[in-house]
């Protein structure tokens, strides 16, 4: 006996844990509703069920392919989802382990579709791992759910397709998925609107499920979104006062709206995902060191600090301007995060992206380092702090070379205004060049004689040079070999070639002949208009030399080129040493971004 009752025990557990097989019932989609229908109860509980399409009782929910259903029902209004043909159920619907027969081919050999389209839902809507739905141009008022969990069922094998197309959310609108175990599925969330509301609504599923996103505007408060490893997310618009992001594996996520602080989790995500960091800038935080760093902060404060409350801009503000900068752990995560977009864009050589992050990542860095000093002031904190400072003016810390020339420009351009005013050794005429111009037109407008002759006895000098070594090859002719007058004579020519062109030139437009006092009274009006325009036009020409002469000046102290002695005097001279640091300074900062730039 003792024997018999030891051989029941150990046998009894597993009688007691045998699983009975699961009898699935079929309805078509025309009997489903009817029983949503009849149901007397305000909750439509329906499990373990297959719903199959019947082409004679199921018309009402068959389209084409390339059929949209409000196509087929001209009476359907989008904006009040209220219609002759909508079909509107006021009780709550709760789906369990049902699959849905999405299409079949019918006797042309056409493949036809089936949509739950154009029906209100009035109250919650619940599907616990339900397959095959193609959910469209409907509208929920309360609650909208999918969930998936692990079914080891034959009949949930493999990957199915959920739809989600052209729907309106009123209050929440949520798709998870248990664990990595839950059954496959295939995830259209397409063209949907979540209007703004007070619950929080997520789409969180594992690797299990493949997810297509896009076109949607979501508007919930507070919005998860837990990104699987095959997905595509892009053009749609997140609206929320919070969204936590989590992207992991092989992501197309891109071109995305948001008006909302993004709570972001970026963890092994594979060199083939595509996301874009201009879509998220400057909204982006990482959840870890808001935690941390608020509940640090709230205690420095004497408040309390509540996890669970909205993430505002305010909020988000203090976060980065006093938080962040203040507390390590909140700045570790912070750049862990930015290390790890950073590390991404590396692997996918995007060096555009790659530099955005980089520059966010030194702006936190700037803001702690003045914090450092602030609380710990000593001239190594104040000297990283500058040159932070100074690196993203000039350079972009180093990722934008030509920001570096633009200034340096603009530094050569301000030195030469200041070099314009003081007379300096590169201009020969120095600040007399505009009187030289006057003493010039007077003594023309004087002497009885053409404007090329007083140009020539202005080049007196120049020309005696000229002159006398012509006379004196001239005259040592029959001592020396001819050579040397062969080359004189040419040397010669060239020298004063250029003088006697201009001074032919003049001559040719010389319009006073005679002096001005002795012009008679009618034509000095006419000779006047071209004697002032000449004069200006030299007056220009003058004024153009000086700029060029400050500028070339300025150019060549910036970049410590230098020709010996500083070739100006007064203040411009200790200027000149101040312009030639900035401009080593600068041009090391230039070359030093130029090669990491060539590097990347």
């Amino acid at each position: 006996m003792k024997h018999f009752t030891l051989a029941l025990c150990l046998f009894l557990p597993l009688f007691s844990f045998a699983q009975e097989e699961i009898e699935y019932k079929e309805y078509s989609y025309s009997e489903l509703f009817q029983m949503i229908e009849e149901e007397k109860d305000s909750i439509f509980e329906l499990k373990n069920a297959l719903i199959k399409v019947n082409p004679e009782t199921d018309q009402r929910f068959i389209f084409s392919p390339n059929q949209r259903p409000s196509d087929r029902l001209d009476a359907f209004s989008n904006q009040s989802y209220e219609s002759r043909d909508t079909i509107i159920i006021d009780k709550e619907i709760d789906i369990r382990d049902v699959e849905f027969e999405s299409g079949f081919t019918n006797e042309s050999g056409v493949y036809m579709q089936v949509v739950l389209s154009h029906i209100h839902y009035k109250k919650r809507v619940s599907f616990w791992n339900a397959f095959g739905m193609n959910i469209s141009e409907s509208r929920f008022d309360d609650d909208f759910r999918i969930i998936y969990y692990n079914n080891n069922n034959k009949n949930f094998e493999g990957y199915r397709n959920v739809s989600i197309t052209r729907n309106a959310f009123q209050v929440s609108f949520s798709i998870s998925s248990g664990d990595e175990t839950a059954s496959k599925v295939q995830l259209f969330i397409v063209g949907n609107t979540l209007q703004k509301s007070d619950i929080i609504s997520n789409i969180l599923v594992q690797e299990t499920t493949a997810l297509l996103m896009h076109s949607n505007q979501l508007e919930a408060d507070v919005f998860s979104l837990g990104v699987p490893k095959e997905s595509s997310i892009f053009n749609n618009v997140f609206n929320c006062s919070e969204l936590y992001l989590e992207v992991k594996g092989r992501q197309y996520f891109t071109d995305n709206s948001f008006g909302s602080n993004i709570a972001l989790e970026f963890e092994e995500v594979s060199t083939g995902a595509s996301f874009d960091w201009n879509q998220i800038h400057g909204n982006v935080f990482s959840r870890e060191g808001y935690v941390l760093g608020s509940e640090k902060y709230a205690l420095s404060q004497s408040k309390r600090f509540d996890i669970d409350s909205d993430v505002t801009d305010e909020k988000i503000q203090v976060y980065f301007d006093s938080i962040v900068p203040r507390y390590k752990t909140a700045y570790d995560a912070e750049q862990k995060l930015r290390g790890a977009l950073i590390d991404f864009y590396n692997r996918q050589n995007n060096i555009e992206n790659k530099n955005a992050v980089y520059i966010d990542s030194k702006d936190l860095e700037t803001k702690r380092l003045a914090y450092l000093y602030k609380t710990d002031p000593h001239f190594n904190t104040f000297f990283k702090w500058k040159i932070n400072q100074f690196l993203k003016i000039f350079s972009a810390y180093g990722t934008e070379p030509a920001r570096a020339i633009v200034f340096s420009v603009y530094v050569i351009i301000a030195f030469a205004l200041i070099y314009l005013f003081f007379p300096n050794h590169w201009d020969s005429h120095g600040k007399n060049r505009i009187m030289d111009r006057y003493r010039f037109f007077a003594k023309y407008m004087k002497k009885d004689s053409g404007i090329h002759e007083v140009y020539l006895d202005e080049k007196r000098e120049e020309m005696m040079a000229a002159e006398d070594f012509r006379a004196y090859m001239l005259k040592s002719k029959q001592e020396i070999p001819g050579f040397f007058m062969a080359t004189a004579l040419p040397l010669y020519r060239w020298s004063v070639a250029g003088t006697r062109t201009f001074s032919w030139l003049l001559s040719k437009v010389d319009v006073l002949k005679g002096t001005w006092s002795s012009t008679e009274d009618s034509k000095k009006a006419g000779k006047s208009v071209l004697i002032i325009g000449a004069f200006l036009i030299a007056i220009v020409y003058d004024l153009f030399i000086k700029m060029l002469n400050a500028l070339m000046l300025s150019i060549n102290t910036f970049t410590t080129l230098g020709f010996g002695e500083i070739p100006i005097k007064g203040l411009p001279r200790y200027l000149a040493i101040i312009q030639g640091f900035i401009g080593w300074f600068m041009l090391t900062i230039f070359s030093v971004s130029l090669i990491s730039q060539l590097l990347n």
